[in-house]
């Protein structure tokens, strides 16, 4: 135990740099898995372990594992961190701005972005996620990634971070949610195989019809399972009758943009961007077998940062109430997680789903 490694385990044989020789991806996400594990076990031989692995490797460590970064880079020395955000940040998959220091300036590049490790470090966010607010901040603030960086950066004190209070209160304002339900409810869609190519062309065509409208909200949802996820869209409408589109996904910091031009090749493309991007999201971030929903809200920039803003961003003396609040939900919402997870909560809960006579 302690910081040896088992010489029964995998990861036992890549001790040795040479062993990291030909590592092909499959192998490289059965390590990243074996070390997840591990860490939880024994940490300090996870820690041990990772300062011999090369940064080269990290990377594709990270990259073959989506929580691989988040469970493993807090726990290294400062040089290590370093050495491996340089690498992450200048891989093909890492040439976006890096998203933020998150409070003991701890780098995460947004390619490999964790919303679990967003709010374990900053303790007022929920880590089964924060889409809504993510999302909604983003549409309404320039530089998100770089501003965000530099407020968490600035102090660890709650009222010196006003885009994390947006954010939680975007995630859990019951007049925001209200808003989002009514504009699933009346524009919500299946997302099937036969529909998709229907519902991006509508998008792209409400897109044309209303120049004023720059931002898009879009809300996924899993009826059967109860699950959602948001992502959202700017829009740039240039001369010349063109338009450019920008997708975001908080989940992953998926961004991916696109231009186009006003006439009906060009719609059909800027469709196809939007397919591909509803995809991107419906297959890695709701990740289901049962049917999808899918809605959007169309609006300005102006207007929803109008209904973002209020009642937002409390005044210093409002925020350790606010701080404090935020806490008491977030551990009300676990205790009931919790509690669902009991055997008995179980079965009450499917005894109560089973038909009846």
């Amino acid at each position: 135990m302690g910081n040896t490694i088992d010489k029964s385990s995998l990861l036992f044989r890549y001790q040795d740099k040479s062993a990291w020789l030909g590592v092909s991806k499959e192998r490289y996400r059965t390590i990243a898995e074996e070390i997840i594990i591990l860490k939880k076990k024994q940490p300090e031989a996870v820690t041990e372990f990772l300062k011999n692995v090369s940064a080269f490797d990290y990377v594709k460590l990270s990259e073959a594992h989506k929580d691989f970064m988040s469970e493993t880079l807090f726990s290294l020395d400062k040089e290590t961190q370093n050495n491996y955000i340089k690498a992450l940040d200048t891989s093909k998959h890492g040439t976006y701005n890096i998203f933020a220091r998150i409070l003991n300036f701890i780098s995460i590049n947004f390619i490999h972005f964790s919303q679990t490790a967003f709010a374990k470090k900053s303790n007022l966010l929920d880590p089964s996620g924060e889409c809504m607010g993510l999302t909604g901040t983003w549409l309404v603030t320039d530089k998100f990634h770089n501003n965000l960086r530099q407020e968490v950066n600035s102090g660890v004190d709650y009222s010196d971070m006003p885009m994390v209070r947006q954010i939680a209160f975007l995630q859990r304002n019951q007049e925001v949610k209200s808003r989002h339900n009514e504009a699933f409810d009346k524009k919500s869609k299946p997302y099937t195989e036969e529909k998709k190519s229907e519902i991006a062309q509508s998008i792209v065509k409400d897109i044309v019809e209303n120049p004023e409208k720059d931002r898009i909200q879009f809300f996924m949802r899993c009826k059967e399972e109860k699950t959602g996820h948001t992502t959202g869209m700017r829009i740039t409408h240039m001369e010349g009758g063109q338009f450019k589109l920008t997708y975001y996904d908080p989940n992953f910091g998926e961004k991916r943009s696109g231009a186009f031009t006003n006439d009906a090749d060009g719609q059909l493309k800027a469709a196809q961007f939007v397919e591909n991007a509803l995809n991107f999201t419906e297959t890695l971030s709701m990740k289901t077998n049962n049917v999808v929903d899918v809605s959007y809200n169309i609006n300005s920039r102006a207007d929803l940062k109008k209904d973002f803003d209020r009642d937002a961003n409390p005044g210093p003396t409002q925020c350790k109430e606010h701080e404090q609040a935020i806490k008491n939900q977030l551990l009300s919402m676990k205790r009931d997680i919790k509690e669902s997870q009991k055997p008995e909560a179980r079965d009450e809960a499917s005894n109560s789903a089973s038909p009846h006579a």
